[in-house]
């Protein structure tokens, strides 16, 4: 890449270009994906002055994807090293996918793969000669009480930090993330104007390794018919799997009937599917198990705790307690200061101190 400009020219926020003139000459290795988010960080770091190489995994069939990473890499004039990581990629993400499903959890394969894989495998061989790993997440990384912290993403639309909230230490420590400070419609103002030859209409999708989630289910679990019943157990219809649905769903459940039914509960040992009504997925009381306290320096809390809860991702965090629980079975109780809507098993909950994140843990 023939360009030659100063950082400072591009009206980038303040946090950002202290970020950027802290890795002159620093060996950093970009998980690229032919997007914008990754390209514009890869070429932050190359305009800084940083000695910048790129890495990506195969972790599927993606080599339309990698093509197009590579053309962005050739663009930039940095090297390119495609990882193959689809046999980890297959057992530590698609068969605990296909395992939650059958449990009648709803599982959450993007977080776990961010734990697993991109933070894991990815980063461990993208540090063999580098100082820093980059990705192009939206979040924010700081240093508070000799601790790596994470916190939201100047851009709430698309704050990454529900995604990221269990990352250990080690994972965090030699992790960047520019564009935690910026909004995106800046990324995409930097893409244009350096001309990337990046995939413009595209975000990141809801499974990278199927647009069919039903066929994919059907074809590794196949099915098995079971009942649809009422909160008193009465019959009201019947269904082919309880892979095919989860906690809150609505569209799909097959029932013909003048009102509105939910999915309220799945019970994996009878094969049942169990609908009520909206009111009825509310809740003030739920636990979670394997909390991962990033901000925290203890095992866990010993104390109550005030603060606010995201029990999928986009949704708006709302305000609850989070209480010790001696049942070994649970890490936490959470006491929800208003209901809470279709908290699901398998699910990721993740708790806020204003933008702090204080930890992650699995719905349980």
């Amino acid at each position: 890449m023939g360009i030659n400009i100063n950082i400072n020219e591009l009206n980038l926020p303040n946090e950002i270009i202290h970020l950027l003139s802290s890795v002159k000459d620093k060996d950093i290795a970009v998980a690229v994906s032919g997007g914008i988010d990754s390209s514009v960080t890869a070429l932050l770091f190359k305009l800084a002055g940083a000695n910048v190489r790129a890495v990506m995994m195969k972790h599927i069939n993606n080599n339309i994807d990698i093509k197009i990473a590579k053309r962005v890499t050739d663009y930039l004039d940095i090297p390119l090293d495609v990882i193959d990581l689809r046999s980890e990629f297959k057992k530590d993400v698609i068969d605990y996918f296909i395992e939650e499903y059958e449990q009648g959890r709803t599982p959450n394969p993007c977080v776990v793969c961010n734990m697993k894989i991109k933070f894991g495998f990815l980063l461990n061989k993208a540090l063999r000669g580098s100082d820093y790993f980059s990705t192009g997440h939206y979040v924010i990384k700081e240093k508070q009480n000799d601790r790596w912290v994470i916190k939201r993403a100047i851009d709430k639309n698309k704050d990454q930090s529900y995604a990221l909230s269990m990352l250990t230490q080690d994972q965090i420590a030699n992790c960047i993330f520019p564009l935690g400070y910026m909004k995106k419609n800046k990324t995409k103002e930097l893409a244009k104007k350096f001309k990337l030859p990046v995939r413009y209409d595209s975000e990141s999708m809801d499974l990278c390794f199927t647009k069919n989630r039903r066929g994919f289910l059907r074809g590794r679990i196949g099915e098995r018919g079971g009942v649809i019943i009422s909160k008193n157990e009465k019959v009201l219809g019947y269904h082919n799997g309880i892979q095919y649905f989860a906690i809150g769903q609505r569209k799909g459940i097959g029932l013909t009937s003048e009102e509105a039914y939910y999915v309220i509960d799945i019970n994996a040992n009878e094969n049942k599917i169990i609908v009520g009504n909206k009111n009825e997925l509310f809740t003030d009381k739920f636990f979670v198990s394997s909390m991962n306290w990033v901000s925290i320096d203890k095992p866990k809390p010993r104390t109550p705790i005030d603060a606010d809860v995201m029990v999928r991702n986009k949704m708006k965090p709302l305000p609850c307690t989070i209480h010790p629980n001696s049942n070994k079975n649970s890490s936490i109780i959470v006491i929800m200061k208003k209901p809470i809507w279709a908290v699901a098993p398998g699910q990721l909950a993740v708790f806020y101190k204003d933008d702090l994140v204080l930890g992650g843990g699995w719905i349980v």
